[in-house]
């Protein structure tokens, strides 16, 4: 007789399969008995991903004939999902109609997470109103079930964000492309509001001003007052005027600030010279804007004057806001990126473009240096609120890409960045560490394309094997305070460890996650 493993063990080693979306596993496990597919089936079916498109993925989704199929002839199977995402192809892509999925979404009464996003290799937008009324009510009424609290929108063009205002459970929103604000008055709905924990915004043409306008004009939409998580891009000029609005709605709660800068918003070009430890700026400089020099109020307008949507709103906060406002704040994330800037030449005949260096590099330090000054008080506003307390910061991560040819990274100089990260530590007693994350691809919906981007874990290796060389850097990370690695967790913040894991000192290679020593 073989010995039978226990259920506990089975269920966390499908509840593994499922977090790395191993389906073919789960489907086979679940195939082998009736004991196993009691225990598999609620892993199986935690995650579900919908698709009307022609190119769907067999392995990883299910077309809406398919799992309505499934669900008809297993009802109990609908009630495992708590997770749904649609990938919605563009009316040309579409192979499955919208009836399908008609049918299903009111199935899945048990669900707390939506994603709702266009299925596109390329840049664009899904109108809302190119689905069908029927399909769209749908939705709807998905979305607005006790039981949701997370829900993504994904460049869908005109998707009505009032639909999340009043009494409902949310306490997190996912946004990126040009979303509805109809500034309509709903107060009819009554005082009771969400009480959001966690906010993303995603987008390659900077901070979407709908959600945030909504967010702030809207008496009704969620409450951001119990804000721990907020994730946003800077593009450009207009971000820094827009952001410090929800900042400061949620300066005594936020914990976790993710900042995706592109460069054009933030570096400054360099001269490349013999001599790196006296950088020299291009002449052709721009004032880089902080939050603190911002405004307390701002005019929007959305919409054309010709046309129907269009509305003028005002915004304001009562004092000045910086970053030394967020008093809550433990954990604060910059991606950043790092260019050599060139000179591209497509000859004859050739598809791509020939580059070479024009002599010069851009790097965000300087601005880098303003945020954290700006962060630990020293730019504080003399007019902001007495009352807050100034933030005491304990992680710093900076997300490096690398938009440049290996052979060139010894021509960028890093004392900017070492003089503001030891005169941050120096001004915030409260961190613990500073971690410089390398070669970690952004988010889609928020990256800028890299010419020249690091790919192999060799390649990221001799990166960090450079930074760690460099003699300005290296004083902090003797220290203790400076710590560089390939990649992190998905989900870190201080990961502690009495001794790194004993076959990488035998092997001795560098661990390939993050390692910060226990107190």
């Amino acid at each position: 007789m073989q010995p039978q493993i226990p259920a506990e063990l089975l269920d966390h080693i499908f509840s593994y399969l499922g977090e790395e979306s191993d389906l073919t596993s789960l489907r086979a496990c679940a195939a082998v008995s009736e004991h196993l597919s009691h225990l598999a089936e609620p892993h199986l079916y935690h995650r579900l991903v919908l698709t009307n498109s022609e190119d769907s993925k067999r392995c990883l989704e299910f077309t809406p004939n398919e799992i309505l199929d499934i669900f008809l002839a297993h009802p109990h199977l609908a009630t495992y999902v708590r997770s749904v995402k649609l990938s919605l192809a563009s009316r040309r892509r579409v192979s499955h109609s919208d009836s399908g999925l008609v049918l299903v979404l009111p199935l899945l009464q048990h669900t707390e997470s939506v994603e709702l996003e266009y299925r596109t290799s390329t840049v664009g937008l899904l109108s809302w109103e190119s689905l069908s009324e029927e399909f769209r009510n749908a939705i709807l009424l998905l979305l607005l079930q006790s039981t949701i609290r997370e829900v993504g929108v994904y460049d869908i063009n005109n998707f009505p964000l009032q639909i999340f205002d009043g009494p409902l459970s949310l306490t997190g929103l996912s946004f990126s492309g040009e979303l509805f604000y109809a500034g309509v008055d709903l107060s009819h709905l009554g005082p009771a509001r969400s009480q959001l924990k966690s906010l993303s915004l995603f987008t390659l043409h900077g901070v979407p001003m709908e959600p945030i306008v909504w967010l702030c004009d809207s008496r009704t939409s969620p409450d951001l007052s119990q804000l721990t998580f907020l994730k946003a891009p800077i593009t450009c000029d207009i971000d820094f005027r827009i952001l410090p609005y929800i900042l400061s709605a949620c300066a005594k709660s936020l914990e976790v600030l993710e900042i995706t800068a592109w460069p054009e918003a933030v570096n400054q070009l360099y001269e490349i010279q013999e001599s790196r430890d006296s950088p020299l700026l291009s002449d052709k400089q721009d004032i880089l804007p902080i939050f603190s020099s911002q405004p307390t109020s701002l005019e929007l307008v959305m919409g054309r004057p010709s046309s129907p949507g269009y509305k003028e709103f005002l915004l304001s906060i009562p004092s000045p806001f910086t970053l030394s406002c967020l008093s809550s704040l433990k954990h604060l994330k910059l991606e950043l990126t790092v260019e050599i800037d060139v000179h591209g030449l497509r000859a004859r005949g050739q598809s791509n473009p020939v580059w070479w260096p024009s002599g010069h590099y851009s790097v965000p330090f300087g601005w880098l240096q303003m945020v954290l000054d700006d962060l630990s008080g020293i730019r504080r506003a003399p007019l902001c609120d007495p009352c807050i307390a100034p933030a005491t910061l304990e992680l710093l991560t900076l997300a490096l890409s690398f938009d440049l040819m290996l052979d060139m990274l010894s021509e960028v100089s890093w004392v900017p960045l070492a003089t503001a990260l030891s005169s941050f530590s120096s001004a915030m007693p409260s961190l613990k560490k500073i971690v410089i994350e390398i070669g970690r691809r952004p988010d889609k919906r928020a990256a800028h394309h890299l010419r020249h981007r690091p790919e192999s874990e060799k390649e990221k290796d001799m990166i960090v094997e450079v930074l760690e060389q460099d003699e300005h850097l290296r004083t902090l990370i003797e220290g203790g305070l400076l710590c560089i690695v390939r990649h992190a967790p998905k989900d870190y913040t201080l990961l502690p460890f009495s001794s790194p894991p004993q076959e990488c000192v035998e092997k001795g290679v560098r661990p390939p996650y993050l390692l910060i020593p226990a107190e």
